[in-house]
């Protein structure tokens, strides 16, 4: 079973990043992030910056939040790797997910390396 990578240590400080590409494992989990607090202005600031400004969307104001990633797919390109992951972001004390998305995110080599 890969290992949970929850968090890693660069340069002596905490930090949640991956260090290095090569350290994205078929099956990984990242996650779950911290609780971040969704407050009205939060929301606003959003409608403002999109344009969005239905009120139909899963998070009530003064809702927590955290988000989760699990590798789903890997694959090795002459250009570098393509990795899909699903994201899934939570609500404190919610039923079910507010949102569930699958994410592509490609390493490009440097040239040369």
């Amino acid at each position: 079973m890969p290992a949970r990578i929850t968090s890693c240590e660069t340069a002596g400080a905490p930090s949640r990043s991956v260090p290095r590409v090569s350290a994205i494992e078929l099956g990984a989990e990242f996650g779950p992030s911290s609780w971040i607090d969704v407050p009205q202005e939060r929301i606003q600031a959003f409608a403002d910056a999109t344009g969005d400004y239905q009120f139909i969307h899963p998070v009530p104001s003064g809702s927590r939040v955290r988000g989760s990633f699990h590798v789903d797919t890997i694959e090795e390109h002459e250009w570098g790797r393509q990795v899909t992951m699903t994201a899934t972001v939570e609500r404190e004390d919610g039923e079910k997910p507010v949102c569930v998305a699958e994410v592509v995110f490609r390493y490009y080599r440097l040239p040369g390396a």
